[in-house]
Parts: C-alpha cells; sequence; structure tokens
C-alpha cells in the first residue's frame, strides 16, 4: 500500500495565519505533557504505558486535548508514546520536551480541498471549541489567545 503527498504553498491572512501558529502551539502543548506522563510512569513505576490508548485516556484530561481535532490529539499523543517506545527497545534517546514557544506539527489526514470559481481551498478540520466560538471565545480566546500574543508577538 502506498500513500500520495500533497504540498501546498499557503496564502495565508494574518488572522488564518495565527489560528494555525496557535493549533501548532497547542498540539506541542499536548506533545510536552504526553511526554511528561510517560516520563514520570518511566521514572517513578520503573514501567511503560504498555499502548497509547492508555495515554490517551490520560491525556483526554488535559485542557489542550479539547483545543484541537480529536484525531489530530490522538495522532500527536500517538508521536509521543512512539518516541518513548523506541527508548524502550533501545533504538533511541529518552524524549525530551519541546520549546516553550516552540510548535509540533499538525497531523491529520482529514485535509479536505474545496474548489470554488478556479481557486482552490484547504478546509482543516476544526475542533467544536474552536469552530463555534462559543466556548473558544469565553474560555480560551480571552486568556489563551492573549498569552501566546504576548508571548510571541508583543
Amino acid at each position: 500500500m502506498s500513500f500520495l503527498t500533497m504540498k501546498y504553498n499557503l496564502k495565508l491572512s494574518k488572522e488564518e495565519s495565527l489560528l494555525l501558529k496557535f493549533l501548532c502551539h497547542i498540539s506541542k502543548n499536548i506533545y510536552n505533557s504526553s511526554i511528561y506522563e510517560l516520563r514520570q510512569q518511566f521514572f517513578n513505576k520503573k514501567e511503560y504505558l504498555s499502548s497509547y490508548f492508555e495515554l490517551n485516556g490520560i491525556m483526554k484530561q488535559n485542557e489542550n486535548f479539547h483545543i484541537l481535532n480529536t484525531y489530530m490529539s490522538i495522532c500527536t499523543i500517538r508521536n509521543a508514546h512512539t518516541n518513548m517506545m523506541k527508548f524502550k527497545r533501545g533504538k533511541g534517546d529518552l524524549p525530551k520536551y519541546l520549546d516553550k514557544k516552540g510548535y509540533y506539527p499538525l497531523i491529520t489526514d482529514q485535509i479536505r480541498i474545496i474548489s470554488d470559481k478556479d481557486k482552490k481551498y484547504i478546509k482543516l478540520p476544526l475542533s467544536n471549541i474552536v469552530r463555534t466560538g462559543k466556548i473558544f471565545k469565553e474560555e480560551f480566546l480571552d486568556k489563551t489567545i492573549k498569552d501566546y500574543l504576548k508571548m510571541f508577538i508583543l
């Protein structure tokens, strides 16, 4: 089975760019939280979580998990678990945390291409919190986005 990869050069508005950077930053938070849980399990109990489903159950309590689309969150958690299993098998180093101001890729296979009058648009799957804006504006926009903008832009 082979997979095809398409590469696009995106022309984003300022708002779209900020949203995409914000989502990549949230993905980094999920990755670091997953690594934290895995490392604590390793250092405190000298054992590994046997499957990423266990880690996924733990990470569902994390506030960042629900900001991203669920599938993107699960893929990020799976990557953290895979990196820890590489360490367990002796094929890599103990996973380290990513930079606090860093980003982690959004991993998904749910992107759709929409054509409209000779223009093509990419539709990125968003969580209900981000898409509807109801909870997002109340809980996250005020505090999280402003903190993010202060940290990176201002």
